[in-house]
């Protein structure tokens, strides 16, 4: 018999393992510091966590990070305060079949709330919703030749998603900020809060330019007056990060979060404040590359045994950037408001899903206000809005990882309701992929011989859709010696199309 020789391909492709997803309750307490006064009744209580570490383990996912916890309250003197804290914390998330993945996390907080178990310490509750998405790469073994055997061969070119890989890097942005005109003179800082949105990125060999703008909202006590105000201001920036730790080809993208906020008073006057606003640069590199994969094999003289391997091909991959505005009203029973001092938004229960060739983003939108009585006192709400958010993205498995951002928002008063908008910003990479059949090994036995045909001379007329090399398959004959007699040029047939076949 003919000797068969092969010759292999090996790419290294990356593969979704498992999507861990789990929702565990965060407690602590929070013991004031020594400068702020008894606790009288809690305003406001935020929280956002920061994932510092993932580690992957032959018995599942383990998180670790810490939680940068905000309180706003009122005073037993009267006063208002808004003690910060960090707290640790450390989740596990079981799975037997992650070890050697490398995992992408994606941690968020839900129904945080503070109370005053004394006058000096402070209980926070919260629940953190974690996914986190396991991938492995592997090697792969296809088969790219072979030879011998009347081995005829069926080859497509076919993108595989071969590298994606994930760098973070610190930044710090400071500044001296000057109070906007409108805002009094500050004479004590209560809380800060800021969010750093990225405009655009470019890269350059091992470099990449991050520019955007950064918000920083104050909550501040004036100058003789206990009311409290807010003052935003903006900082623009533009840093260069390294990307040694990532290979130079392939596509990158970059997304921001704010890791901390310190503000300090600037000398005299209460017109100026130093700010350092820490930030963490999630840069991924994902690789894309053509590979030509042997998709069918048959032999004109034996029965060929064939193991295949089932791949995943981004046929379709798209930028998304969308604004989704929401809006929303609430009726308030509290009649002596007079007007909103402060407020911050967030999102919740952010959910992704995909059917019938389309893709959705839903959740809800989170107000918590400070308002302000008739009678000068403080007291917070929280009202919730919820939105979706739909696009057709075509066919295949959809595979989106999103960065859904507050752009902007604000709250007041109207006709004796509570107005709050917001508008969020997705953006992230949609990727549709499509399951390809590829060839991994290729033998012959002779015991599997065909029997020989019939020689003579067949007319055949062609059925809607068939192919070229499916008739040279079903008739055991050399697909180039079929185009040559037929004198086709393409494996394209068009429907009754006559072809001669012959038989040897």
């Amino acid at each position: 018999m003919d000797k068969l020789k092969t010759d292999t391909l090996s790419p290294r492709c990356r593969s979704l393992v498992r999507e861990l997803t789990d929702r565990q309750a965060f407690e602590t307490f929070l013991t004031l510091p020594e400068y702020n006064g008894d606790v009288s009744r809690v305003l406001t209580c935020s929280l956002t966590p920061l994932v510092n570490s993932v580690t992957v383990a032959d018995d599942g996912v383990t998180l670790e990070g810490s939680c940068q916890i905000r309180v706003l309250y009122l005073g037993q003197d009267g006063g208002l305060y808004a003690p910060e804290a960090n707290e640790p914390f450390s989740f596990r998330l079981a799975s037997s079949d992650c070890a050697g993945c490398r995992a992408v996390d994606f941690v968020w907080a839900e129904d945080c709330t503070a109370r005053a178990v004394s006058p000096r310490k402070l209980e926070v509750h919260a629940a953190l919703h974690m996914v986190v998405k396991c991938y492995r790469g592997e090697e792969l073994h296809l088969l790219s030749n072979a030879q011998g055997a009347g081995i005829q061969l069926k080859s497509e070119t076919t993108p595989l998603l071969l590298t994606d890989d994930r760098i973070s890097k610190k930044l710090t942005l400071t500044e001296t900020l000057t109070l906007p005109a409108e805002c009094a003179d500050a004479r004590r800082i209560l809380s800060s809060r800021a969010q750093a949105m990225l405009s655009d990125t470019k890269t350059a060999g091992s470099k990449m330019l991050l520019s955007g703008e950064a918000t920083l909202t104050l909550l501040y006590l004036p100058e003789g007056n206990d009311l409290p105000q807010t003052a935003h201001m903006k900082l623009s920036f533009h840093e260069t990060v390294d990307l040694e730790d990532l290979p130079e080809d392939g596509e990158k993208s970059a997304r921001l979060r704010v890791e901390g906020v310190s503000v300090s008073l600037s000398g005299s006057g209460g017109r100026s404040v130093n700010c350092a606003i820490r930030l963490r640069a999630d840069i991924t590199c994902g690789k894309t590359e053509p590979v030509r994969l042997v998709v069918d094999a048959f032999s004109t003289r034996y029965e060929p045994e064939a193991a295949y391997v089932s791949l995943l091909s981004p046929k379709r991959e798209r930028q998304i950037a969308e604004t989704i505005p929401v809006v929303g009203e609430w009726a308030l029973s509290e009649l002596s408001v007079e007007g909103v001092v402060d407020h911050c938004c967030r999102t919740e229960g952010v959910k992704i899903g995909s059917a019938d060739g389309k893709l959705t983003v839903s959740g809800r939108v989170v107000f918590d206000a400070l308002l302000r009585a008739q009678d000068g006192s403080c007291y917070g709400v929280k009202r919730e809005l919820d939105f979706s958010w739909e696009e057709d993205a075509g066919e295949g498995e959809l595979r989106f990882s999103p960065e859904l951002t507050v752009a902007a928002s604000s709250v007041n008063l109207s006709g004796g309701k509570l107005c709050g908008k917001a508008e969020l910003f997705l953006s992230g990479t949609l990727r549709s992929l499509v399951r390809v059949q590829a060839i991994a090994s290729l033998t012959c036995d002779e015991k599997n011989q065909k029997a020989p045909a019939q020689a003579g001379l067949c007319v055949y007329f062609a059925k809607k859709g068939e192919s070229l090399w499916q008739i040279a398959k079903d008739h055991n004959a050399p697909p180039e010696v079929l185009a040559a007699d037929n004198q086709l040029e393409d494996d394209a047939l068009s429907a009754d199309q006559t072809l001669l076949i012959a038989r040897v």
